[in-house]
């Protein structure tokens, strides 16, 4: 006889619906005190803020935002080796389209593997929209590298301990 667990099915991103996303904010300015170096600041150092939410009148909805800024307090004049100062946040709205009983959390919960799979989903649009933004600019474009899922694991645990107190 087979263990419930074993017919269970892997969480993954195709349980999960784009509905609509959108940019609550996008801010990019260029620094005219930039010295084109090598090792450009504006690349190097980012801030990541992740919020989430189930949607109060329909759980299946998750609602997440995810912020991507560059050095928090930066003065660009004071900064030759940063190209750009930058604060980008989408929102997005996504829907769970699987059975809950019928899938293997891995001991997490479901909030847990929607925050990671919406959370990634927007990261890469702000990738695309700041590449877009600062290829328009004086300097080179920013190309947001790839976050780590430690560093994203720890933003949902983080914005998950947020909404239930």
């Amino acid at each position: 006889m087979q263990s419930k667990e074993k017919n269970l099915v892997s969480i993954s991103a195709d349980h999960f619906k784009l509905c609509d996303y959108f940019f609550t904010n996008q801010t990019v300015k260029a620094n005219p005190h930039y010295v084109n170096e090598e090792d450009d600041c504006s690349k190097s150092t980012l801030e990541l803020k992740v919020e989430l939410e189930i949607d109060p009148e329909n759980s299946n909805i998750f609602l997440a935002q995810a912020t991507v800024m560059s050095e928090k307090d930066i003065i660009l004049k004071d900064r030759p080796d940063c190209s750009y100062e930058f604060y980008l946040a989408a929102f997005g709205r996504f829907e769970f389209v699987g059975i809950e009983e019928e899938l293997n959390l891995r001991g997490k919960s479901l909030e847990y593997h929607a925050g990671l799979t919406c959370v990634q989903i927007l990261i890469g649009a702000i990738r695309e929209r700041l590449a877009d933004l600062t290829s328009r600019g004086p300097w080179d474009k920013i190309s947001i590298q790839t976050v780590g899922i430690n560093r994203l694991h720890s933003q949902v645990e983080k914005a998950l301990s947020s909404t239930e107190g």
